[in-house]
């Protein structure tokens, strides 16, 4: 056999192998097909070239014009595989930022439009009427009332000796007929164990009604005073009869009922303080119920309407001082009641009284009506018991145009974002706006009318 070069043998390749057939041998085809039983190498043309002298042992001389490698195929594979791996890198990153884009698109998308409204200041004087909760009337008010009460401790300055009448109030009630029925000051009332009362002053008593076939009793509110001084007169709820209809068939039909404990008799020596102090006491607790009373109600005016300051009123109550060992206890109580504007209605009553329009603008509202004066026409009982109002309006208010805010929504949901200055056309009540898309490379503005934010700025 002959030798093969040292770089045949790295490249593992048969080449000019001369093989010689002889008795007892394995056929060429086993030797080729057992050499590597991992794989089979193919073989491509052979030559056969027959030696020039007959021998009895034959040489073959074979010769192969190529030969592959062992190891091509495996090496293919790596290569194939090397490959894969290579597009896997570059493939799987590029479908994670795929799927995020379209999470983000789906997910986060949404769109933040910011509108300006035209709007013109406008000068106004306008003298109003209003009615509490009356429908049937264009323009109404309501009223807000709100109560608080403060104590404070006045030192003692000494005692004195006291005989004090129990008070407090009660309502009297006609059964009897329809007609009215005067009581003069000073009307005795008695309770069921016999302790007499007396009225302040005279009260006219309102006669019966019957609604629906129900008698309903005319009533009149009262306050009244023990007959005579002293503890025993400090009495709980209680129901009294009037004492100078005993022996008339109005006696049964006339009758009173307390609103509350009837306190303060006493007969003895008690606590006192200067009245200075005393009076210094109830000033401080007015101005501190007062500042109280405005920080509540400032936060419980509801958004839709106004309440001017010059629309409210705060009325105080003198409560009945306590005494006790170490003093006078003062005690103040404050009743807040306003008048509450519905904005919309009242900006309608202005404009209206205005005659004013703004150019190309179908709706307009006025605001900042908060700033302007309000000033009562005429006087006005207690704002509680108001039932209609007279009042004039001065100052500068802003006029706005009204855009709606859900038909622009609808107009623009599911749009190009190319298009949008286009679909605003229609709107001339705005002045400028801004539109903002999440993620920023949308070019559709999202279809779910939820998604779609519109700020209204000035």
């Amino acid at each position: 056999m002959l030798p093969i070069s040292n770089a045949m043998k790295e490249k593992k390749i048969l080449s000019d192998v001369v093989i010689r057939n002889t008795a007892g041998r394995r056929p060429l085809s086993d030797v080729i097909q057992k050499s590597d039983h991992r794989q089979q190498t193919p073989i491509k043309k052979r030559d056969v070239v027959k030696p020039a002298h007959k021998q009895k042992e034959v040489d073959y001389v074979v010769k192969e014009s190529t030969i592959h490698r062992e190891n091509s195929t495996a090496g293919d594979f790596d290569k194939t595989k090397s490959l894969v791996k290579k597009t896997a890198w570059v493939s799987i990153p590029i479908g994670i930022i795929l799927v995020v884009y379209l999470v983000i698109s789906i997910l986060f998308s949404g769109a933040e439009l910011k509108i300006t409204p035209k709007s013109e200041q406008l000068e106004i004087s306008a003298s109003l009427n209003a009615k509490k909760g009356d429908s049937k009337t264009s323009f109404i008010f309501e009223t807000v009332s709100l109560s608080e009460e403060g104590s404070k401790l006045v030192a003692s300055t000494g005692t004195k000796d006291v005989s004090e009448k129990a008070t407090g109030r009660v309502v009297i009630y006609n059964a009897y007929s329809t007609a009215t029925q005067k009581l003069i000051k000073d009307t005795r009332l008695e309770t069921t164990d016999g302790k007499i009362y007396r009225i302040v002053s005279s009260v006219v008593v309102p006669g019966l009604k019957i609604v629906t076939g129900e008698t309903i009793p005319g009533s009149v509110e009262v306050s009244v005073f023990a007959d005579k001084p002293g503890e025993q007169y400090n009495i709980g709820l209680a129901d009294f009869t009037i004492t100078g209809f005993k022996g008339d068939p109005r006696y049964s039909k006339f009758y009173a009922r307390s609103k509350g404990e009837i306190k303060g008799g006493y007969v003895g020596s008690v606590q006192v303080a200067s009245p200075d102090a005393v009076n210094a006491t109830r000033n401080e607790l007015r101005t501190a119920i007062k500042d109280s009373l405005l920080r509540q109600i400032s936060s419980q005016i509801p958004e839709s309407f106004v309440l001017f300051k010059e629309a409210s009123e705060i009325i105080f109550e003198t409560k009945d001082d306590l005494k006790n060992e170490s003093g006078v206890i003062v005690k103040e109580k404050g009743t807040y009641t306003g008048i509450l504007l519905p904005k919309n209605l009242l900006s309608k009553e202005i404009l209206k009284k205005a005659n004013y329009l703004m150019k190309d603008v179908d709706a307009t509202t006025l605001k900042n009506t908060e700033n302007l004066v309000f000033m009562f026409d005429g006087a006005n009982d207690s704002l509680l018991k108001a039932t209609s109002i007279s009042f004039t309006l001065k100052g500068t208010a802003t006029v706005e145009a009204l855009v709606d805010i859900e038909k622009l929504k609808k107009d623009i949901a599911g749009k190009q974002r190319s298009d949008f200055n286009k679909l605003l056309a229609d709107y001339k009540g705005i002045k400028t706006a801004t539109l903002s898309m999440n993620p920023f490379w949308a070019r559709y503005i999202p279809t779910n009318e939820e998604k779609i934010t519109i700020i209204q700025g000035n």
